[in-house]
């Protein structure tokens, strides 16, 4: 089905409910609804359940099991097999007992079958500058057929024996595509979630009820293909492109303040930004997603922004001034900008917060909450907290420079900054 205009997801979720309870419900068919756009690996809405194997015929029947399991999960619904596209096909089985009494191998059995379904391929016929290939297969008016399956001859040393004399011929749907990984085949199953910020819920409740299929030896549930485990791998994958963020961020501001000292008293912010992301994320009740861990790490080099500018002015008073005028002069200088940066970030992200992804899109509505209550707390907190931790590193820092000098002065200067003062 098709719209005539963009639907917000509550009101696709309306449609779907009131098509459910209302379609007539055949007997023999089977009606799923989901929208085909989701099915991709970024989709919030789709989960997967994979079976791996050895053999995809076994995998099929065991598939049909899990797909009867599935359905009365809740949460769970749409739920389509990899085949449920797959065309039909005829399958031979061949009695191998039998055909060996008849001294009929296997493989001369295949050659006469696809002889009559595809041809056989002849020599090349060849003439200056090209070659044509040619193939001798039957007429278009006699194209083979169950009945000419069954009446195929397959010639021996001595005789010529029909095929269904020692093969079984059934119908089923064939698998279009066999993936394999790591040496096993791989089916997975599609469902659609019915409440997104559940998504590692359904899944977790998805892989326990299906545990309770017998699984034959060398069958398995591929759990490293669950939303808890690619969660966990996206998880490591950001935290170390977030200390590898913060670790460029040192180097930048060491390199512009020429120092080692001051880029840490601007780093103090982004604890404080991540709180108020955590915070603006538990109280809106926005699951936390790949998005919004992405958010964090554009949120580490945003608030930083306005601890350099504040940094770097502190920095310039101090020159010509007592640092403590330095401190305050230069925090009553900077928070009108800091403010009015942070007040328009915030407003410009207030839609996409708010604005629910259109079908079928990436939700951004995680990762702006976070950028916005991250930036407002890093704003609160950078007016008193930066010029602090200024404060404490520039006394840390005049602690060590008076160390090494009294470390690198000759014995006898020590001896008289020791000795007591006789009045």
């Amino acid at each position: 089905m098709y719209f005539e205009g963009t639907l917000l997801p509550e009101q696709e979720d309306r449609v779907l409910s009131h098509m459910r309870e209302n379609l007539p419900k055949p007997p023999g068919h089977e009606v799923h609804f989901y929208n085909g756009e989701n099915i991709s690996e970024t989709s919030n809405t789709v989960t997967r359940f994979t079976l791996r194997g050895t053999d995809s015929v076994e995998l099929a029947a065991l598939g049909g099991q899990a797909h009867a399991i599935l359905q009365d999960v809740p949460g769970l619904s749409g739920i389509t097999l990899p085949d449920a596209s797959a065309p039909e096909q005829m399958n031979v089985e061949i009695d191998r007992d039998i055909a060996h009494s008849f001294g009929i191998g296997a493989e001369a059995a295949i050659q006469s079958i696809g002889w009559a379904l595809r041809g056989i391929p002849l020599p090349r016929f060849q003439e200056r500058g090209r070659e044509i290939p040619l193939i001798l297969e039957l007429d278009r008016a006699d194209a083979p057929n169950l009945a000419t399956l069954r009446d195929l001859p397959v010639y021996t040393l001595s005789n010529q024996v029909p095929l269904s004399s020692f093969s079984d011929f059934t119908v089923s749907k064939g698998a279009s595509t066999i993936y394999r990984e790591d040496g096993q085949i791989s089916y997975t199953l599609t469902a659609q979630v019915d409440d997104p910020s559940r998504m590692n819920e359904v899944s977790t409740a998805g892989y326990s009820a299906l545990r309770q299929i017998d699984l034959p030896r060398g069958f398995s549930l591929a759990t490293d293909q669950s939303i808890q485990r690619k969660a966990s791998d996206e998880l490591k994958e950001l935290g170390t492109a977030g200390l590898l963020s913060l670790v460029l961020i040192f180097l930048v501001m060491a390199i512009l303040f020429e120092s080692l000292i001051l880029p840490f008293s601007v780093l103090t912010t982004i604890p404080f930004a991540v709180v108020g992301a955590v915070w603006s994320i538990w109280a809106l009740g926005n699951p936390i997603d790949a998005m919004g861990m992405i958010g964090i790490i554009i949120l580490a080099g945003l608030v930083v922004n306005n601890g350099i500018v504040l940094i770097d002015r502190i920095h310039r008073l101090a020159s010509s001034m007592d640092r403590k005028d330095a401190v305050l002069a230069g925090c009553a200088h900077r928070v009108r900008p800091i403010v009015m940066t942070a007040l328009t970030t915030v407003v410009g992200l207030i839609p996409m917060s708010m604005m629910p992804p259109a079908t079928g899109s990436i939700d951004y509505r995680s990762m702006a909450t976070i950028m916005i209550g991250g930036l407002l707390a890093s704003t609160f907190f950078t007016l008193w907290v930066v010029p602090l931790a200024y404060t404490l590193l520039d006394d840390l820092r005049l602690s060590f420079i008076a160390a090494f000098r009294w470390a690198k002065s000759p014995a006898s200067a020590k001896s008289k900054a020791a000795a007591p003062i006789e009045s």
